[in-house]
């Protein structure tokens, strides 16, 4: 990386360690399976902590280098949150 000595912005930092404290939906999220689902809703759910955590940590390496790649890996994750937030909404509903 030819910018690797440069910085990130702090409020990029906040941004990112924001980005990962919805992942608390998660917990709700998992205690909503029921006995009878399927099998891939409890995969989903069990890998969505590691596919947050991998997609954020990209997004901060890449930031310095190729900043539009990393708005495009934060808004992924937002968009997976909603994702998730409305299959619990979903669930509570029906």
């Amino acid at each position: 990386m030819k910018n690797s000595g440069e910085k990130r912005p702090l409020w990029f930092v906040m941004l990112v360690f924001m980005s990962v404290l919805p992942i608390m939906v998660w917990f709700v999220a998992f205690q909503r399976i029921e006995p009878g689902d399927n099998g891939v809703v409890k995969f989903i759910l069990t890998l969505f902590p590691f596919y947050v955590f991998a997609v954020l940590g990209l997004s901060y390496y890449v930031y310095p280098e190729r900043r539009e790649v990393s708005w495009v890996l934060m808004a992924l994750t937002w968009l997976s949150y909603a994702a998730l937030l409305a299959w619990a909404l979903v669930g509570v509903v029906a």
